[in-house]
C-alpha cells in the first residue's frame, strides 16, 4: 500500500502503535462505552461485577459494568503485582480501594448502581457488602460460576466420566472429518511419521525457508 501511494507515506512505528495510538484508541473506546452505559441507566440501573485472575504469573483483578444500553463495559483491569509483592492479598479491603473510585466516576451521585456481584471466595464477597455502604441503593448478588466450574472440574476427573469425554471427543472429530474432510486434523498427515519417505525432508525444514526443492 505504501508503494502504490504517490505521497510520501510514513507508517507508524511499533512504538507509536503501542503508545500514542493505543492510548487514543483506549480513550475513544472508554468514552463511547461510558456514554452507552449511562444512556438508559436512570431507568434500568447499572450492575457492576468483578473477578480475580492470574495471567502469566501476573495477579489481576478486572471490573466490568453493564446496563440495558451497554451489556459489557470494562471499567479497568487492576494490576496487583506490587500489592502482592508487599505481601498483600486480593481481599475485600484491596478491592474496595481499587474499585470504589471507578464506581464513583460512573455514578458520582450514587443513584444508578443497583447490583454489585463478585465471582470469588467469601472474603471477596465481603467487598460487595462494603461497597453497599457507599452505594445504599445497591444489592449484592453472589456469582457461582467459579464454584460451579470447580465442581464440574472434579466431576470430570472421575475415571468413568473422563472415558466418556474421550469417546465423545473422538466421535465428534470423526464426524467433523466426514462432513468437512479438508478441515480434518489428520487430512494434512495421510501417512504416519517415519513411513512417508517422499516428504521426509519437510519434517525438519524451517518455516521461513519455504518448501524444499
Amino acid at each position: 500500500m505504501r508503494q502504490g501511494c504517490q505521497c510520501k507515506l510514513q507508517p507508524p512505528t511499533c512504538n507509536d502503535i503501542g503508545g500514542v495510538l493505543l492510548d487514543t484508541t483506549y480513550q475513544a473506546y472508554y468514552k463511547d462505552s461510558k456514554e452507552k452505559l449511562l444512556a438508559e441507566a436512570p431507568i434500568f440501573g447499572i450492575a457492576v461485577g468483578g473477578d480475580g485472575a492470574t495471567i502469566d504469573k501476573c495477579p489481576l483483578f478486572n471490573a466490568i459494568a453493564c446496563s440495558a444500553s451497554n451489556p459489557s463495559m470494562v471499567l479497568d483491569v487492576f494490576d496487583c503485582s506490587q500489592h502482592a509483592a508487599e505481601g498483600g492479598k486480593k481481599d475485600a479491603e484491596f478491592i474496595l480501594k481499587t474499585l470504589l473510585p471507578k464506581m464513583i466516576e460512573i455514578d458520582p451521585e450514587k443513584k444508578l448502581i443497583d447490583i454489585v456481584t463478585f465471582d470469588c471466595t467469601s472474603n471477596v464477597q465481603n467487598a460487595a457488602k462494603l461497597l453497599m455502604i457507599h452505594f445504599p441503593r445497591a444489592s449484592t448478588v453472589p456469582a457461582v460460576e467459579h464454584v460451579i466450574s470447580l465442581v464440574f472440574d472434579k466431576v470430570m476427573r472421575l475415571r468413568p466420566i473422563s472415558k466418556l469425554c474421550h469417546i465423545a471427543k473422538w466421535v465428534s472429530c470423526a464426524l467433523f472429518s466426514l462432513v468437512i474432510p479438508e478441515y480434518s486434523p489428520l487430512s494434512c498427515f495421510p501417512c504416519r511419521y517415519g513411513m512417508c519417505l517422499e516428504h521426509k525432508d519437510m519434517l525438519h525444514a524451517p518455516i521461513t525457508s519455504g518448501y524444499p526443492k
